[in-house]
């Protein structure tokens, strides 16, 4: 194993194939620097599980001037976390989460990754092999259960662990951090390195949650995380249009680039129909039909 170089918001302090922090009790309180909360310079095999990284132990906001973590381009082998209990709580800094800068097998599992001004994770370019984040594309609450879909674009022939995370809310851009995390499933790609994901985790996620993922391949390359999916109906597709009445208030997002909401609404002939639309952020466009469903049952 290498030596790394492990800076806490000051001067460096050289370690060798370590663990910083531990779960439980063992973790960590690092707080409040003018730079990043962790730096590893070089090295290799070094493991920092359970430390609290700009979060005070009573919640407060303690967050570094710069990125939580960064790992720089000489330390290989890093993990960052665990699905075990063994994950850090990473948040209000002013930089991001976790920032690996062109090194590999870079694995970040398990954490609790939120409120970073620049976002969860970053990949410097070909860090972490190039790992893409996956795509949620619904959450769907169900009895005591939700139902999560999407896809994941990787390499060839590969096995992914995909974790899962809710936070009370996503990133400004779109882009989601993991305030919670929700646990975990594996999936392996088709030679074209496509997957669809689908996986039912056993709790029911509170309206306005959103969903989001880390995908982990076997070398460690962890990704970025995905784009957010807010729990609600998978009313993405005309067959799958939510029922509304009349006089209904609904709030829903549209979280990926072109997708659509469907509704239905049940009028009395020769009636007439008001449609309002508030707070959209940019230009959409709205189309009324006809009874698609019936039309497509009478072609039978």
């Amino acid at each position: 194993a290498g030596i790394a170089i492990v800076q806490f918001g000051g001067s460096p302090v050289p370690v060798s194939s370590t663990t910083i922090g531990g779960e439980g009790a063992d973790g960590n309180l690092i707080a409040g620097g003018a730079g990043a909360g962790i730096e590893l310079i070089s090295g290799s095999a070094t493991t920092i599980l359970g430390n609290r990284i700009g979060v005070g132990a009573g919640g407060e906001q303690l967050g570094h001037a710069d990125d939580g973590i960064i790992v720089w381009d000489g330390s290989l082998g890093t993990t960052i976390g665990d699905t075990g209990g063994g994950g850090n709580l990473i948040a209000y800094n002013g930089g991001s989460g976790v920032v690996v800068s062109n090194a590999d097998g870079v694995q970040i599992r398990g954490n609790a990754i939120f409120a970073n001004e620049s976002g969860g994770i970053t990949l410097g370019p070909g860090a972490n092999n190039g790992a893409t984040a996956p795509v949620i594309t619904a959450a769907v609450p169900g009895a005591g259960a939700t139902a999560v879909q999407g896809w994941l674009f990787g390499a060839p022939d590969s096995a992914y662990a995909i974790d899962l995370f809710a936070s009370a809310g996503c990133f400004a851009t779109g882009v989601g951090q993991g305030e919670r995390f929700l646990g975990s499933f594996a999936a392996a790609t088709d030679d074209d390195g496509t997957v669809p994901l689908q996986t039912d985790l056993p709790l029911a996620l509170a309206p306005g949650e959103v969903v989001t993922a880390v995908a982990t391949d076997a070398a460690g390359n962890s990704s970025p995380f995905s784009s957010c999916a807010p729990a609600g109906p998978d009313n993405t597709s005309w067959y799958n249009a939510l029922d509304v009445g009349a006089n209904s208030g609904l709030q829903q997002y549209l979280a990926l680039p072109g997708q659509t909401r469907w509704y239905r609404v049940q009028l009395p002939p020769r009636s007439r129909l008001t449609v309002r639309l508030d707070d959209l952020p940019g230009d959409y466009d709205l189309a009324l039909f006809g009874d698609i469903l019936a039309g497509a049952a009478g072609l039978t």
